[in-house]
This record gives C-alpha cells, structure tokens and sequence, in this order.
C-alpha cells in the first residue's frame, strides 16, 4: 500500500460520517478502501522525515548478516546485548572433529540493575536467547555502580551463564585503611565518598600534573589485570558492591572461567585483539570496535559519582555502513572533555552515529554539543535515533529520567526510546499527577537490527507471552508508535 494512504488522518467530522454511512451503506466501495487504509495506518511505523534517512517496510535482511543489539528492562539501571551476526558464529567444540559454527558472539554491557530483586533479569533474558549453560564471550562494565553490575555479578555467582572475558575502567572501591585511605584524607588529594564526617569509600589519589589541573588519578590506584584484582582481594582491600563485583570474577569457574580482567583505555585493545589472540576463526572483517574513552590516565570530574561516571567505558561499534555509540553514565563534565579531546585528535566525526545510547538514562547532568552539534550550513549533526534504559526509581524520583532538554536535543520525543515508559508523547509538563505517569509506564525491551545497510528499532514487550525475543515483530507486525522502518546506515 502506497504512502500516501498510509498516512490518511481522519478528523472528527470525518469519523462520525463514516459512522452515519456504516448505518446507510452508501458508498460501499470508499468505505471498503477506507476501511482497509486505517488499520494499516494505524499499525505501521511512519516515515519520520526529519531521519533524512531512506525508509523501508519491504526490506528483507538476510538473516546471516543479522546483528542485534538489545537494550534489556532491567528495571533502573543498564543492561546491554549485542548478539554478533551469524557469520561470526565459531565451533565452540573444535577438539570433537565435528565442524559446527553454532556459538553465536555476545558482548554483554553492563548487568543493571538498581535494585536486588531485579538482579536476575539479565540472566533470565540471555537464557531466554540461549539454552543452558550460556557463554558470554566478552562483557563490558562501563562502571561500577550498582545499578551497572548488580545483574552481572549474580550471572557470575551462577552456573547458568558463563563469561570468559570482561573489560572495565580500572576505578574500584577501596576501604578505610587500605591504599592508604583514612578519615584524614582530605578532598583536594583525593576522590572520596563522605558520609557523617566519615569516609565510606575511597577511589582513587590524585597526581600532579600540569595538563589537567592536579586531576589525574594516580595510577597505583587503578586496576589493570586480574591478577592485580586477585591480590587487592586477598589483602581485604575492596569495599561494597565492588568487593562482590571482585570475589564473583575471582571465584567464577562453572560453566566457564574469567579468563580477562582487562581495562580499557582509548584506543586500545579491545574485543577484536582479544578474538584474535584467542584465534577460533571469529570473522570480524565488517565489524570495528573503538575504545574511545576513558582517557589512558582517569581523570576527576568533580566528586564520587561524577568521577565514576566520568569515566565510563566509551566505544563505537561500526558494522559495515551502521554505527553506534555506547556511552556509559557520562555527565555534563566529562562530555565537555570528551568533545574537547577529540577535536583536539582531529575525531569529532566519531560522535556522528546512526543510533546513540543515551548517557545517564536521559539525565539532566548534560552537555548539548555531544547530543547535538551545529554543521556550517546551520543544521545539527546528531543521531538518527537515540535508546536508553531506565526503570521506575529513575522516572518517579527527582532524577525526572529522561530530561526534557536531552529529548529535544535529539530531535523529539519520536526518535528517542526508553525501556520504561512511552516516550513518543513524552513531556513533564504533562505529567503532574500519580494517574498521568502511571500512563507512561511501558516495560520494553529495546532491539536495534541491522545488517550493516540498513537498521530498525522494535520494542518487545517484557510481559506479552508471545513476544519471543528470538523472533521479534516484523516491521509489518510493529504497531506505528513501537518501531521504526528499516532505516538506510550511513
């Protein structure tokens, strides 16, 4: 059916004349035609064009290039996975003589999720892709918070799921006591979490520099290996969530060991140099992962949590003509650097991306230039479409996820997706009572496909029985306003 009837929009007088002919079946063929046109208006994603991208409802992807990158409901927090395309299946079994390139590439970001009751979700969604025992090939911890790691660290504590390699930022959480934090240490030496005059945690001691303002973290601070990890263990070093975080990739064996505890740094290696060392025939020629961020020295970016967030795991993931950005829980500070770091090294162009995990689930703390940044003929270079995961805590707080001026940003409600509530008619200012965001609520998962040419996003519901994540909704079966068209990467 042509566009043109598929965006036919039917007033008020126009409806109640169509209800007086239904009663006097004047028109029978109009009817007939009109009839048939509404439904699928009513039930097949629009052409945005402010995408100015070329979008399809007829593409037929083949299914061995297929990658998919799911944005999980976790509740508050983050939990990401990429499924590589079938072409970079490998024989998980090549000692049994038998050719079979059956184990799909997954690369899990973070685990979500704020809360402990929500901590098996992610476990639960991966075996709801795999059968047990499960391999996660390589994980990322953007950062150590626990609305990050919580879901991971229960997958590492059990035997269903298992993950041989895991990449993170080097910062960890360190005892009173321990790499010489005491209540004594005071603000200006040090990141620290403070509490009723106490200290709570400690991060990391800063170093002085003289190209960044005393605010690089000294590197006896940072972890690099597991090894490294395995010893601050054994010396009852770590603190919270990040001592669990340590015993569970220590003490994981059963289905498989964690074989890396690596930290990531800009430009260095990554996912490809760690599959090829590996050597099990992973095909990754169409596929480029790019660490982007954190710098090689962590910086501070104001206290605790601006600091961990500041330093987030940052990559692109480019697969032929698409590409993606994850972002972590960057903030206004760190924004501001990374935008400052990459026009000085000549890469602003890596920000321009078809699809932008947003940072911080859509939070205030923001800088405008990285969501959007003005072109010479005055337009605004931004991505195409734009995902983000959140949960109850953050929505009904004062956090108020997602911020009104990030959305606008990116260019409209329309082309940014939360896993929680139903942004395409999204605006705070609409929602002043319990009732009006109780009508907002809209657990989602968040699946971007893409072979490389062309991607969509679909949202598939967390709770329907019948939505199979293995077997999404096609673009045909997507209802107008929980998808996209196959939309052309550039």
């Amino acid at each position: 059916m042509k566009d043109s009837a598929m965006r036919i929009i039917l007033s008020r007088a126009e409806l109640q004349t169509c209800h007086s002919c239904l009663k006097k079946p004047i028109f029978p063929v109009s009817l007939l035609i009109l009839i048939l046109c509404v439904p699928y208006a009513l039930g097949t994603p629009p052409n945005y064009e402010s995408f100015h991208r070329d979008q399809r409802t007829d593409y037929q992807p083949n299914r061995d290039n297929l990658m998919r990158i799911w944005i999980v409901y976790v509740g508050q927090g983050d939990g990401l996975l990429i499924q590589l395309p079938p072409k970079c299946n490998y024989d998980p079994d090549p000692a049994d003589d038998i050719s079979s390139r059956t184990e799909t590439v997954d690369v899990l970001i973070d685990g979500g999720s704020h809360s402990a009751q929500n901590e098996t979700i992610m476990e639960s969604f991966v075996l709801s892709l795999y059968e047990e025992p499960a391999i996660i090939e390589h994980a990322i911890i953007t950062h150590h918070d626990g609305d990050h790691v919580t879901g991971l660290i229960h997958i590492l504590t059990e035997d269903s799921v298992g993950v041989e390699s895991i990449y993170h930022n080097g910062l960890a959480s360190y005892r009173r006591g321990k790499r010489g934090f005491s209540n004594s240490t005071t603000a200006a030496e040090a990141v620290r979490d403070i509490s009723g005059g106490q200290l709570v945690r400690g991060m990391a001691f800063l170093e002085p520099d003289d190209d960044d303002q005393g605010k690089k973290l000294r590197e006896d601070c940072l972890i690099n290996t597991k090894q490294e990890l395995q010893q601050r263990l054994n010396n009852d070093e770590f603190q919270g969530v990040y001592d669990e975080l340590a015993n569970a990739v220590v003490d994981e064996e059963d289905p498989i060991e964690v074989r890396r505890f690596q930290r990531c740094v800009e430009n260095g290696p990554f996912i490809e140099e760690r599959e090829a060392q590996l050597n099990r025939g992973v095909d990754l020629a169409d596929i480029d992962f790019k660490l982007i961020w954190p710098l090689e020295r962590a910086r501070k970016y104001g206290g605790w949590s601006e600091t961990i967030n500041g330093n987030s795991v940052t990559f692109r993931i480019d697969y032929n003509d698409f590409s993606m950005l994850f972002s972590g829980d960057h903030n206004e500070r760190s924004e501001e650097k990374l935008i400052e770091h990459l026009e000085d090294a000549n890469e602003l162009h890596l920000l321009n991306v078809d699809v932008l995990k947003v940072p911080h689930h859509g939070s205030w703390h923001a800088y405008e230039p990285f969501f959007r940044r003005r072109t010479d003929n005055s337009q605004y270079n931004r991505p195409v479409l734009s995902v983000a995961s959140m949960g109850p805590r953050g929505f009904t707080t004062s956090w108020r996820h997602p911020s009104n001026e990030v959305v606008n940003w990116l260019g409209g409600a329309h082309r940014v997706y939360h896993t929680f509530i139903h942004e395409k008619r999204f605006n705070w200012s609409d929602l002043q009572t319990q009732e009006e965001r109780e009508q907002m609520h809209e657990r989602k998962h968040i699946l971007i496909e893409t072979d490389g040419k062309w991607f969509r996003i679909v949202e598939v519901d967390v709770d329907a029985e019948e939505d199979d994540p293995t077997a999404p909704p096609t673009v045909q079966q997507t209802h107008r306003s929980h998808g996209t068209r196959w939309i052309r990467a550039e």
